[in-house]
């Protein structure tokens, strides 16, 4: 059986602020150890919380208010840093992605950040050692709603394109500042529902169980708990367990659960209890599908070790970058010790 536990919201966006991508660059070219600038954001009108992490907003239909995005370049040499803001989405391992270009159409004019906020400079060039402000606009619609906007400003370091012509590594940094806009307090329930019938996708090195659900409602699910089963006749071969998953309000997504073993041609029978941990709500969802011997015949290597969440390959990342930013200090202690013999 296979157990995974994600982290809270708050914590993710804790680690978002680091690592996120890594592209390959020359090390001597580009400082890439560490991020070198740091995120805040102003005080906001409407603001439910106190700090400058996340904008919790209760606002009103047809309001126009702004707040600023602070960026301060620790570094020695000028950067230059790119700013959004992006609706949150559901990714395919039930945690929130803020991912730059990811539109959901499905959502209503009234709450659909595109339409509520703009963003005058997005490109901001920042002197070393300064601090350079990006206002941020929002514009309610006219028409009011219930529920919950989730989304997220985004503020990304540049990496020079001088950089990008050598060979090596580089990270380039992302800091993601949580953002919530609600306008009543009437309480939206959450309700799930199967966009697509489950089915195991095969591959060469894994068979991957997809259902896809759809969360038809303005309502932000930060705790869910998922328990799914898949049977063979009498015969359980498949069994997995996920807590402190998330869902964006009125989005689609992709549930992902990968065999840990091959799945042989057959008949098979599904069922997912998706549950609300504050609510108490819970959504169970059962199905047949059939893996062909031609489906079976694709993937060729057994899964021999568990499945391992996005989440965990960034910390994993985080510390790599960290550890060799270290040895990299004391590397050049020891040539400074050596040269002052």
């Amino acid at each position: 059986m296979r157990v995974i536990k994600a982290l809270s919201v708050g914590t993710m966006l804790g680690l978002v602020a680091s690592v996120v991508q890594t592209t390959r660059v020359s090390a001597d070219d580009y400082s890439n150890n560490k991020p070198e600038f740091s995120v805040a954001l102003s005080a906001i009108d409407g603001q439910q919380d106190d700090g400058s992490t996340t904008w919790n907003i209760k606002t009103q239909p047809g309001k126009k208010f702004g707040g600023v995005v602070y960026i301060q370049n620790t570094s020695a040499a000028d950067a230059t840093f790119h700013v959004s803001v992006e609706q949150g989405f559901t990714n395919n391992n039930l945690v929130v992605g803020y991912d730059s270009g990811h539109n959901n159409d499905s959502l209503a004019k009234t709450m659909d950040l595109r339409k509520i906020v703009k963003v005058p400079q997005e490109s901001v060039t920042v002197g070393a050692g300064q601090t350079v402000y990006a206002p941020i606009n929002f514009k309610m619609a006219d028409q009011s709603f219930d529920g919950t906007v989730v989304g997220a400003v985004v503020v990304t370091k540049d990496v020079p394109g001088k950089a990008v012509k050598k060979s090596g590594f580089t990270n380039q940094f992302t800091y993601v500042k949580g953002v919530k806009i609600a306008e009543t307090d009437k309480q939206v329930n959450a309700n799930l529902t199967e966009a697509k019938k489950g089915r195991v996708v095969s591959g060469t090195n894994q068979q991957v169980f997809q259902l896809g659900v759809a969360n038809n409602e303005a309502n932000y699910i930060g705790d869910m708990s998922v328990a799914t089963t898949i049977s063979k006749g009498n015969q359980t071969v498949l069994t997995d367990k996920q807590t402190n998953r998330q869902v964006t309000p009125n989005s689609t997504f992709t549930y992902s659960v990968p065999a840990e073993k091959v799945l042989t041609a057959g008949k098979y029978r599904y069922h997912v209890k998706m549950t609300d941990v504050k609510s108490k709500q819970s959504w169970t969802f059962t199905g047949d599908f059939t893996i062909s011997a031609a489906q079976q015949g694709q993937t060729t290597l057994q899964r021999t070790t568990a499945f391992i969440p996005t989440w965990i390959w960034w910390l994993i990342g985080i510390l790599a970058a960290a550890l060799l930013f270290v040895i990299i200090l004391l590397l050049r202690r020891k040539k400074r010790d050596d040269e002052d013999k």
